[in-house]
């Protein structure tokens, strides 16, 4: 079998024909199959269900290892209803994965609501101020909404709607002890650039960053320090002292608010999510 050399214009579209090809060509799939029933591993169908018909539902019912994820845009509303009209049909596992973005911001709230009438789980993904993502006043302000909107429709109306950001949040502001920098990156997740250089967080990659270089020696003894999140950091910490929230917020990105970055909307957000939920339960 030949392949096609991968090009920036073709990568995606030649990458899945030749993985489909090779899979096909040499019966790779009934030895997946016969692997993951053997094992009893799980197998999860992420899909925008629009090719989902009563045939393709009987399928899946027949095979006890697969649940459903419906990816939804909301571009189209109805469509997504009847498909989860079709699959509640079955007895089968599904939960629908909403992500926040600029076009949907208008309908989500509604979109959700109609959602939870299938009782079916919903996450959230909300977007992460960084990298080329440029969001207006206007679009931020929804945003702000947004996530009060789904507070209230989480805690008022017993329903969970998972988020892993409001669910940290929520977890913040009653168990603050377990939250401290709990989703922070640095030292867990390094970036080793061409050079050697070695970052503890990956997303701040700027030569006052550098913590040690893998050509060196004891590059390893730079790497390793017991505080080396808050002396990397000390400055924005300092800002955040005299925040209201400040004992109780998990500071989700402190790095984000480097001075020189593009502008970060994730403490605003923290803070608004806060103020909701004092608003119900008054603890602070």
């Amino acid at each position: 079998m030949q392949y096609r050399g991968i090009t920036s214009e073709n990568f995606y579209l030649t990458e899945i024909r030749n993985a489909c090809r090779f899979i096909l060509e040499n019966g790779i799939q009934e030895n997946l199959k016969e692997l993951l029933k053997k094992n009893n591993i799980s197998i999860l169908i992420i899909t925008n269900g629009t090719l989902l018909d009563d045939r393709c539902l009987q399928k899946i019912i027949k095979r006890k290892n697969i649940s459903l994820r419906i990816s939804v845009e909301l571009n189209n509303s109805e469509h997504i209803l009847n498909t989860l009209r079709k699959i509640k049909k079955y007895p089968i596992v599904c939960d629908v994965a909403i992500t926040l973005y600029k076009n949907n911001l208008d309908d989500i709230v509604k979109a959700i609501l109609n959602i939870l009438k299938f009782d079916i789980p919903i996450q959230v993904s909300f977007p992460m101020f960084k990298g080329n993502a440029k969001y207006s006043t206007q679009e931020v302000k929804k945003l702000k909404d947004i996530l009060k909107n789904l507070i209230y429709i989480s805690i008022n109306k017993n329903i969970q709607i998972r988020s892993n950001f409001i669910s940290a949040l929520i977890n913040a502001y009653f168990l603050p002890y377990l939250s401290r920098f709990k989703n922070c990156l640095i030292c867990k997740s390094i970036k080793v650039d061409i050079e050697g250089n070695i970052f503890a967080c990956p997303y701040f990659l700027s030569s006052n960053y550098i913590i040690g270089n893998i050509n060196q020696k004891n590059y390893i003894d730079s790497y390793i320090s017991e505080n080396i999140q808050k002396r990397m950091f000390m400055d924005e910490l300092l800002k955040c002292s005299c925040c209201k929230w400040n004992n109780i917020c998990p500071k989700e990105c402190i790095a984000m608010g480097e001075e020189g970055k593009e502008k970060n909307y994730s403490c605003e957000f923290i803070q608004v999510a806060f103020e909701t939920l004092n608003n119900i339960f008054q603890r602070y």
